[in-house]
């Protein structure tokens, strides 16, 4: 069973045991068992509305910053960037920083679990074209 260390972590740590323990503990352990197949996809699953959601989050983050540095077009305000925002501008472009990186992080374990898959479906592959004819 598999125990989460810390609730405090951050949800791309935890994600990431998760994926290194379907694939050390499951996947190596019994490679042929087709169950890994549906656990690998709903974690690929879950981890892509992740990335949809760090998306989203960015966006309404360039949103925002690009008000505040370029006015509010659609209310007729005209005020551009002044001194008085830097910090916030400046805050708010390392947050965008901080989710391209978490975005980047989870698109790399999809690219893994992707990975594990595709090894696993090779390996059945091969042990079925092993099997005698009957």
């Amino acid at each position: 069973m598999f125990h989460f260390r810390s609730l405090t972590a951050p949800i791309s740590k935890c994600y990431g045991q998760i994926l290194t323990f379907l694939q050390e503990l499951e996947v190596k352990a019994d490679p042929l068992k087709r169950a890994h197949q549906r656990k690998l996809s709903s974690f690929t699953q879950e981890v892509e509305a992740i990335i949809e959601n760090l998306k989203d989050q960015r966006f309404v983050l360039e949103d925002l910053q690009n008000s505040l540095l370029f006015g509010d077009t659609e209310s007729g305000g005209s005020s551009p960037f002044d001194e008085s925002s830097s910090m916030e501008i400046s805050t708010i472009a390392d947050c965008i920083c901080l989710i391209n990186e978490k975005i980047e992080g989870f698109e790399d374990m999809t690219d893994q679990a992707s990975q594990i898959s595709a090894d696993v479906r090779d390996l059945l592959y091969l042990f079925i074209s092993l099997l005698p004819d009957r």
